[in-house]
């Protein structure tokens, strides 16, 4: 069985390519896991703390209470977090948006629902006779993730692709020539005793040229 070089830089290109894609494909999926745990981690240890901070002696159930506890808790007013704190003694509840919606009975733990056109994903803790539920908009969720992954993502795909150039270029730069003079060796004929003629900076190809041209003036010479 005969194999050209060609065929197996083709193949060695095609295979560097798909493992690039691959490994891409990867670093996107474990990335968006990993930061997807990060943000639902911390989303609900600030569900934790809210829910201690309101439960603490001396804490009223207002609006300007829970917008002074949420200063104190985020750095600033993120309209992408929805936090609501209910009362199961008085059957009332605060929260930094306007909403009737009563407190369902539902245990702690992640929670899901739609709220003024948006999908909201977060968490609910209770404490004492308070339940909070913190919650984040779905949407700009995914927009952050997505500029964080193409932050990751990119730098990779632009190493994937200068390697797989480098290893294009490298190719080209062996296989060309040897290409070439395997191209001469099956074009001449069998009494054609004229020199190779192939010019490459690989010295080993150069070699095998020179040795060649001296067997060709060996034989001319007799």
């Amino acid at each position: 069985m005969s194999v050209r070089l060609a065929h197996i830089a083709v193949l060695l290109a095609l295979t560097t390519f798909a493992a690039g894609i691959g490994g891409i494909a990867a670093t996107w999926r474990i990335a968006d896991r990993e930061f997807r745990d990060v943000l639902d981690e911390d989303l609900a240890n600030n569900t934790d703390l809210i829910a201690e901070l309101v439960a603490l002696d001396g804490f009223t159930l207002t609006g300007e209470a829970l917008r002074d506890l949420l200063a104190d808790v985020f750095d600033d007013d993120d309209a992408s977090l929805w936090i609501t704190v209910y009362d199961l003694s008085s059957d009332s509840h605060v929260s930094n948006f306007d909403h009737d919606i009563r407190y369902d009975g539902n245990e702690d733990g992640a929670v899901e629902l739609n709220f003024a056109g948006h999908p909201w994903q977060g968490f609910r803790e209770d404490e004492s006779h308070y339940v909070v539920q913190v919650m984040r908009r779905a949407d700009v969720y995914d927009d952050v993730r997505d500029e964080f992954l193409e932050d990751i993502v990119t730098p990779v795909l632009v190493g994937s692709g200068v390697n797989l150039a480098l290893i294009g270029i490298l190719i080209a730069f062996f296989l060309w020539p040897v290409s070439r003079l395997a191209r001469q060796l099956e074009s001449r004929s069998a009494s054609s005793l004229a020199p190779l003629d192939v010019r490459t900076p690989a010295t080993e190809v150069r070699v095998l040229r020179d040795v060649i041209n001296e067997l060709i003036g060996d034989v001319e010479d007799v």
